[in-house]
């Protein structure tokens, strides 16, 4: 848990987001060796569709609010896959859903 605490606080500190938001969500994916291929896309899958989903589309484009999307395996095995974004409109939640859905695992031992 510890560990997750840091990599939010420094995807939190990057310096890509370059203004303050209300709402910094870091949407970490877990893709250690523990996690079967279904299960990789259970967590690809959900959080695609969490953000087709007209309540997180309202929360969202309702705040001001900045997102980040991280695949971690282990100590030394964390990647942004991607950086800091502000979505503005529908259409940029949709792309960034469709670039989650098509995302590759990384990490595969």
């Amino acid at each position: 848990m510890a560990r997750l605490l840091f990599i939010a606080l420094a995807c939190a500190l990057s310096p890509a987001m370059s203004r303050a938001c209300e709402t910094a969500l870091v949407l970490a994916m877990d893709v250690s060796n523990s996690v079967d291929e279904a299960e990789y896309r259970l967590q690809v899958d959900g959080l695609a569709d969490a953000m087709e989903d007209p309540a997180v589309i309202e929360a969202v484009l309702g705040g001001d609010v900045a997102l980040a999307v991280l695949q971690w395996s282990a100590a030394g095995q964390q990647r942004v896959v991607f950086d800091w974004t502000q979505p503005r409109d529908r259409a940029a939640l949709s792309r960034l859903s469709r670039q989650v859905r098509a995302t590759p695992r990384a990490f595969v031992m």
